[in-house]
């Protein structure tokens, strides 16, 4: 194979790798209830903001371990 094919194919594993990410984060991104968004700065050189998109869960559980209080 020649460098430059091998080149393609490599950022074609890349593009993919990345797709799938995104994919299975927008997958991710259903099961949460509520969101939150914060913006942050990168570094101080790099004044750049990036907004970050935080999911938050709530899961409601009886502990079968714990012996309730009316027994």
């Amino acid at each position: 194979m020649s460098k430059l094919k091998i080149q393609k194919n490599k950022e074609k594993i890349v593009k993919l790798l990345n797709e799938n990410i995104d994919l299975e984060y927008n997958l991710r991104l259903k099961t949460f209830k509520s969101f939150s968004q914060k913006v942050v700065a990168t570094s101080k050189k790099d004044t750049t903001a990036v907004i970050l998109k935080i999911g938050h869960w709530f899961e409601w559980f009886k502990d079968e371990d714990k012996p309730s209080e009316k027994e």
